[in-house]
């Protein structure tokens, strides 16, 4: 092999500064958020304090609101092992995870296409704001993990549509029983997607599915996959069964207090998690349905997929912001077609120079967003405590017998607090101000009861972040009459 070739083949390398770049620079700057990263930080902690490999737990007792299966906890318990009890070590899955996605797009795209399409394909998934960001790649939740196994059942289930090999049925099944595990019935959300190729582009292919008893395998391991968790976790947890009906299976026909529009996904593309791409996807999809004749297979396929999903999802009772980014590793195939087509007709330098121009801003833009971690004014007020606690834990500041008051969920603040127990260091959670006394050091962001103690006492600011300040209980107001 010729030198020039060996380093063409290795070009791919390159990839890996994007991805590092934008998934792992700054990934532990930011504290654990409110809700989802709370619950899963605390999990992750204490089923690794409790030595539970299936019961998920939350301030020391079973949790009986939790129902998420536990391979993502799995991978932030050996991660906190490797990297240490903190907020980048609990980040680490979801990051590999959505790196490994960007690298299969590419891999894929460019042994179904060429290369040009897949470096396309993979700069648009890595410049896509909702593919990145808190709560998907860069939050310590489930949602890469999930995308990661998705993508894997699209490709399966494609490579079975091109090939008819039983080998890829079977993985398929398998890829489904592990998106189970790692976000429950949220693994069957491509599977409409698949149908819908089938019926409207591949009809050959429903005979081949319905006559092959491979597919039959397939599901048999994909329901066998599932129902070892949820056995084993019902013997391990009674009531876990109904638990899981209430929590996950009425998601979809019922809200859960995340009632949204039919146009809530499109509005948030359009608002910024998809809005310099948005239309180039959909100008994509609507070329590729129109030239289906024509156009590579991998285009139509995941174009059918990407709308698919959102249709999907749209049409669900209960809808979060995050739970889009399965759309954008299939939206980013289109997206790559449309901008091909686009540059079509120019050869040679203009055509890389227009495309430089094109990435340029979306580049830029993701840069200063994952460099950021910009949280707006409200939320710096809302989580001024775990802000506070989570610069304390990176300076080393002695909390030791803190009391901290606080007026929300505590889910964050708990992980703080056994961040801070394994540096021996005790840190009390309380919303109750009528238990402090003279001589207490407390942690307290609620401007009212801020008010009422400074009544009752003499309180010496110590330190603080915005509207969350550290303060010395001093001794008791004396009582005018």
């Amino acid at each position: 092999m010729s030198a020039p070739s060996k380093y063409h083949q290795l070009s791919w390398l390159l990839l890996l500064i994007p991805i590092y770049v934008f998934l792992f620079v700054k990934l532990g700057s930011a504290h654990i958020r409110l809700w989802d990263e709370g619950w899963f930080a605390v999990h992750a902690v204490e089923m690794m304090q409790q030595g539970s490999w299936f019961v998920s737990y939350f301030d020391g007792v079973p949790s009986v609101t939790s129902s998420k299966p536990p391979l993502q906890t799995w991978l932030q318990i050996g991660s906190m092992q490797l990297f240490g009890m903190n907020e980048l070590a609990l980040r680490i899955p979801s990051a590999l995870a959505a790196g490994a996605v960007v690298l299969l797009m590419f891999f894929f795209t460019k042994k179904q296409l060429d290369e040009s399409f897949a470096w396309k394909t993979a700069l648009v998934l890595l410049t896509s704001i909702g593919f990145i960001g808190f709560h998907t790649a860069r939050g310590a939740e489930a949602d890469a993990l999930l995308t990661l196994f998705l993508v894997l059942q699209a490709m399966t289930f494609f490579l079975f549509a091109q090939q008819r090999s039983p080998k890829w049925m079977w993985a398929l099944g398998l890829f489904v029983a592990l998106g189970f595990w790692t976000k429950s019935v949220a693994t069957f959300l491509f599977i409409p997607g698949m149908l819908a190729y089938v019926a409207l582009f591949d009809r050959p292919l429903l005979g081949a599915l319905i006559g092959s008893p491979h597919t039959y395998g397939a599901i048999v391991l994909a329901v066998a996959g599932i129902a070892l968790y949820v056995i084993i976790r019902e013997q391990a947890q009674p009531g876990y069964l109904a638990m899981f009906f209430k929590s996950n299976v009425g998601r979809y026909t019922r809200t859960v207090g995340h009632d949204q529009p039919l146009s809530y996904y499109l509005r948030h593309f359009l608002d910024g998690r998809y809005a310099f791409w948005i239309g180039f996807a959909f100008f994509g999809m609507v070329l590729a349905f129109m030239q289906r004749d024509k156009v590579a297979p991998w285009v139509l396929y995941t174009s059918m997929m990407a709308l698919t999903y959102i249709l999907v999802v749209s049409f669900s009772k209960s809808k979060l912001p995050w739970y889009d980014m399965p759309f954008y590793p299939m939206a980013s195939v289109s997206t790559a077609f449309s901008l091909r087509e686009l540059v079509r007709s120019q050869r040679g330098l203009r055509r890389t120079i227009l495309l430089v121009a094109v990435f340029l801003f979306p580049a830029y833009q993701m840069f200063a967003h994952t460099q950021a971690n910009r949280l707006n004014l409200q939320e710096m007020a809302f989580e001024a405590q775990e802000i506070y606690l989570s610069k304390a834990l990176r300076s080393n500041t002695d909390l030791d017998q803190t009391w901290v008051i606080h007026d929300h969920f505590e889910g964050s603040l708990l992980f703080y607090r056994h961040a801070f127990e394994n540096r021996n260091q005790s840190l009390r959670l309380t919303n109750n101000i009528e238990s402090v006394s003279t001589g207490d050091r407390i942690l307290i962001s609620n401007e009212e009861w801020i008010a009422s103690l400074n009544e009752r006492f003499d309180l010496d600011s110590l330190d603080g972040y915005r509207n969350a300040i550290l303060y010395q209980v001093g001794t008791p107001n004396q009582t005018i009459n």
